[in-house]
């Protein structure tokens, strides 16, 4: 089986989260934040987002509610698929692996966006209040349990330390990938297994 993360490992979505972010904070007066800060503050789901973005403000759960309304409105305006994905997915379903996304974003949202870049994924997850969300493995484990898959046979990929720290948690290999939305060298002080381009997960794969 072959997991992937969603923001900033098969879609580029930061435009679309930053447009709605800094929408919010306007409402409410507080200065916008920068494309890079963006990228930054994301990987743990958009609550923290925006906490980061507003620095603690004690509006903080009302500019929450505000940017839900507007992303959910505008989640696919510049959002698009980085370039290799499709081949990388192609060559994933020649070989039989299943494949899934399991995200931070909310599911409701995660579901439809990916379905409407991409048709050949198994199943898609994300934040529910059912489960904990990532780096908690309790998700990718009972996952792993109803596919009667052992933890050798899971490759999951991911842009951030979120990721990886899922991977380490759940004792299953993990690929981080230096396209997203963490610089290269901030996740090479968690792992070498690195790539800097979607085709470059094949080496893992054969």
């Amino acid at each position: 089986m072959v997991l992937f993360d969603l923001d900033g490992t098969i879609l580029n979505t930061i435009k679309d989260l930053w447009s709605s972010c800094n929408y919010a904070l306007k409402q409410f007066g507080i200065e916008n934040i920068t494309l890079d800060q963006a990228k930054q503050y994301l990987g743990h789901g958009i609550k923290q987002l925006i906490l980061k973005a507003s620095n603690y403000d004690e509006r903080h759960q009302e500019i929450l509610e505000c940017f839900k309304k507007h992303y959910f409105l505008h989640y696919n305006d510049f959002t698009s698929s980085y370039k290799g994905i499709e081949e990388l997915l192609s060559y994933c379903l020649k070989q039989g692996y299943k494949l899934g996304v399991y995200t931070n974003k909310v599911e409701k949202i995660a579901v439809p966006l990916v379905l409407a870049h991409f048709k050949q994924f198994d199943f898609i997850y994300g934040e529910t209040e059912q489960w904990p969300r990532k780096p908690d493995p309790t998700f990718i484990l009972h996952l792993l349990e109803n596919h009667h898959l052992d933890k050798k046979e899971v490759l999951y990929i991911g842009d951030s330390e979120v990721d990886y720290e899922l991977a380490v948690n759940a004792n299953i290999d993990c690929v981080c990938v230096s396209y997203g939305f963490r610089e290269k060298k901030n996740l090479l002080k968690l792992t070498d297994r690195i790539v800097d381009s979607p085709l470059e997960i094949l080496k893992y794969l054969e």
